[in-house]
């Protein structure tokens, strides 16, 4: 027969196992959470950079702002340079929430290192962005301050791309060899 002392030691033993378990699911509930959070940043982030990249194809203004700008067009207006000077500041403020995601463990290496990619191809290695980033700058968080800075050192300032020489350079490349093989595009072949 059980004595009292038997049945408070198996209550505890019991007791021991639903705390384990307990712990066991709010893990798991804690690691899905986490997945669901990041999920949610990734798609705000996706979001904000194509609407971004929307403003550019659907209003002229700013993709001519844009492009004017970032060659430090000498002939922009002060209005022209002011508005780009915040379209600057509008695509910092979105780099700096990325940067700080990443820096909060909320943004994952691979996806910061694309960020990475996007600013030194586009960004910092524009003439007119550099400008506005000194404007801009005392705006930033110090660590945003310092990355930034960082990529300016490492990247050198490019002139503009002639992005319809690239486009057809980059057709031609996909083109197959038209002469000599009878597969290619000139063969006669389907047409």
């Amino acid at each position: 027969m059980l004595t009292l002392s038997d049945l408070a030691s198996i209550a505890t033993v019991i007791s021991g196992l639903a705390v384990v378990a307990s712990l066991i699911y709010l893990a798991q509930q804690t690691r899905q959470n986490t997945r669901h959070t990041r999920a949610l940043i990734e798609q705000a982030r996706n979001r904000q950079i194509i609407e971004s990249q929307m403003l550019f194809v659907t209003d002229a203004a700013v993709r001519d702002l844009a492009t004017r700008g970032d060659a430090a067009d000498p002939n922009m207006t002060g209005d022209e340079i002011r508005s780009y000077f915040r379209l600057v500041s509008s695509q910092l403020l979105l780099f700096e929430d990325l940067f700080y995601q990443h820096r909060a463990g909320l943004i994952d290496d691979e996806r910061h290192d694309s960020t990475v990619t996007a600013l030194k191809t586009t960004r910092v290695n524009k003439l007119g962005f550099r400008a506005a980033w000194q404007s801009c700058k005392p705006g930033m968080g110090l660590e945003f301050q310092n990355f930034i800075e960082g990529l300016l050192s490492t990247v050198e300032p490019q002139p503009g791309r002639d992005l319809v020489t690239v486009w057809h350079g980059l057709i031609a490349r996909q083109q197959p060899a038209a002469k000599g093989t009878g597969h290619g595009a000139m063969s006669g072949k389907g047409q």
